[in-house]
């Protein structure tokens, strides 16, 4: 079971997590870091203009 603790932010598209332990499982599919990294700072972004 993940074991996680309070959120630090959260938004329609996405939740920052204070802390986050995810069970080991076998990946389905790979992400690139820098893919990951985009995908981030588009939700940030979208974030942004959702509150202002």
């Amino acid at each position: 079971m993940p074991e996680y603790t309070k959120p630090i932010a959260e938004s329609n598209n996405f939740i920052i997590l204070d802390k986050y332990n995810r069970e080991w499982r076998v990946a389905e599919s790979y992400h690139h870091e820098d893919a990951l990294e985009r995908e981030i700072i588009k939700d940030l972004k979208n974030h942004e203009k959702e509150t202002t």
